[in-house]
C-alpha cells in the first residue's frame, strides 16, 4: 500500500489570487511581477515556500529582463516583456497581506536565525500592508 499523498493547498493561493486581483485593479501600481504566497491561516510563512527558481526568475525580471508567455484566453497579448521591473512577494496572513520586494524577502531569509517570516516582521519590511 502506498503512503497518503501530501495535502495540496493550491485552493488557498487561487482564492488569494482573486482577492489580490480585485485589490490591484482598484489600487493600480507600476508594472512589475507579483509572486503570491498564502500562510494558510498562520501568522508565519516558512521562507522555504518561495522556491529558488521563483527567486531566480524574480531577480531576472528585476535586474535584466524576462519575456513571459501569456495564455491569452481573454484577448491578452501572447507575450509580456518585463525589463528591470520591480519583483514582489505578496504574502497573505490571516488579517492582512503584505507586498515585499523580493530582494528584501531574500535578505530577511538569509540574515535571520528564524525559518519563517512572521506577520509582524513582514509588516516592517513590506512596501505596503493591506488589512483584510
Amino acid at each position: 500500500m502506498l503512503p497518503p499523498l501530501p495535502k495540496q493547498r493550491r485552493q488557498h493561493e487561487a482564492e488569494f489570487g482573486l482577492l489580490f486581483r480585485r485589490w490591484i485593479e482598484k489600487h493600480p501600481r507600476p508594472s512589475g511581477s507579483y509572486e503570491l504566497k498564502d500562510a494558510h491561516g498562520e501568522d508565519r510563512l516558512p521562507f522555504a515556500r518561495l522556491k529558488a527558481e521563483q527567486v531566480a526568475y524574480a531577480n531576472k525580471i528585476n535586474h535584466g529582463g524576462a519575456l513571459i508567455r501569456v495564455l491569452g484566453i481573454n484577448g491578452e497579448p501572447d507575450y509580456v516583456w518585463l525589463y528591470r521591473a520591480p519583483a514582489y512577494v505578496v504574502i497573505r496572513y490571516p488579517r492582512c497581506f503584505t507586498i515585499i520586494d523580493v530582494g528584501d524577502y531574500v535578505w530577511e531569509r538569509d540574515n535571520t536565525k528564524h525559518r519563517s517570516l512572521s506577520v509582524d516582521r513582514a509588516k516592517v519590511v513590506a512596501i505596503e500592508v493591506v488589512d483584510l
